[in-house]
C-alpha cells in the first residue's frame, strides 16, 4: 500500500496537488475530490469501500449495483494515466490505482529524498528454448524494479543471475 512505499506523506500529498492542478484534471471535479480521499485512506492503511467512495463524492444514497463508483474510478484512472504520459516529470512519484481496486499504490521508495520517484529504465533480454530453437524476447522495464509484480521481479533476478540481462 501507499503508506508502506516509504515516501513522506507530505511528498505524496504534494504529488496529489500536482495531479489535481494539472490540465487532465481541469474539468474533473469528481477526480479532484476522489484522488485526495483515496490517497489519505491509503496513507492511513485503510481500504475504502464503494459506499464510502460514493459518500466522499456526495452521493449518500448508493446501491452497489449502481455503476457510479466504477465510472468515477475509471475516469480518475484515465486522468491519472493522461497526466503521467503527458505532463509528469521523471522525478515525480507515480501514483496508480489498478483496475478493480480502490487502493492507491506507488513504487517503493528505495532512493534518497533527492530523487524520490525517479524513473529508472532497464532492458532485459529473455532467452527461452522452444522446440530446439532459441526465442529471444526483449522486456523494457520502466520504473523501479522493486515496484514490479513480485513474480516478474523473481524472473528478472533469475535472468540477471544467469547473465541473460544485458545493459
Amino acid at each position: 500500500m501507499l503508506g508502506q512505499a516509504g515516501y513522506p506523506a507530505a511528498a505524496v500529498m504534494a504529488q496529489v496537488e500536482r495531479l489535481s492542478n494539472s490540465r487532465p484534471f481541469d474539468d474533473g471535479e469528481q477526480a479532484r475530490i476522489l484522488l485526495p480521499y483515496l490517497v489519505q485512506e491509503a496513507l492511513a492503511g485503510r481500504v475504502p469501500q464503494p459506499v464510502d467512495i460514493a459518500a466522499a463524492l456526495g452521493k449518500l444514497q448508493f446501491d452497489t449495483r449502481d455503476p457510479f463508483v466504477r465510472t468515477a474510478m475509471g475516469r480518475l484512472r484515465d486522468r491519472m494515466e493522461k497526466y503521467y504520459s503527458q505532463c509528469a516529470r521523471r522525478s515525480e512519484i507515480h501514483l496508480t490505482i489498478p483496475d478493480g481496486n480502490y487502493i492507491v499504490f506507488a513504487p517503493r521508495n528505495t532512493a534518497g529524498a533527492e530523487d524520490v520517484g525517479a524513473d529508472i529504465p532497464a532492458i532485459a533480454s529473455i532467452l527461452e528454448p522452444s522446440e530446439r530453437a532459441e526465442v529471444y524476447r526483449r522486456a523494457i522495464v520502466r520504473g523501479r524494479i522493486d515496484a514490479l509484480d513480485p513474480d516478474l521481479r523473481v524472473w528478472l533476478v533469475v535472468l540477471a543471475s544467469d547473465g541473460l540481462v544485458r545493459p
